[in-house]
């Protein structure tokens, strides 16, 4: 399996968490609330050289409705991925919560890093 069907397949273990998972953009009329994300790939290097390990950075955007839908999508998400031990991780800082005027909706950015051996 890639890091991120094993990324997504996490989120989407156990009891429904209450939205969808779709990578970069979610099909036209998807309901909200709903997760897109995008993934950065880069190999982890330390004094020596490469170290082997790829660290993929995870941005999640988590859409709703309102303010306090995206806030509860990102709060479970962040919850069913916290709760694994079956992924190195580690949770990265992002901006403030947004609204995103085209479409008339909130978005709630979530941020881990996964690493794997390379």
């Amino acid at each position: 399996m890639t890091i991120e069907a094993d990324v997504v397949a996490v989120i989407q273990a156990g009891p429904a968490i209450g939205f969808t998972i779709h990578p970069q953009a979610a099909p036209e009329k998807t309901p909200y609330p709903f997760v897109t994300y995008s993934v950065a790939r880069k190999p982890v290097m330390t004094i020596h050289g490469p170290s082997g390990m790829v660290s993929y950075d995870f941005t999640f955007s988590c859409w709703g409705g309102s303010a306090t839908e995206a806030l509860t999508a990102a709060t479970s998400l962040r919850a069913r991925i916290d709760a694994t031990v079956s992924l190195t991780k580690e949770p990265l800082a992002t901006d403030d919560n947004e609204y995103a005027p085209e479409f008339d909706k909130f978005v709630e950015p979530v941020a881990y890093r996964f690493w794997k051996q390379g």
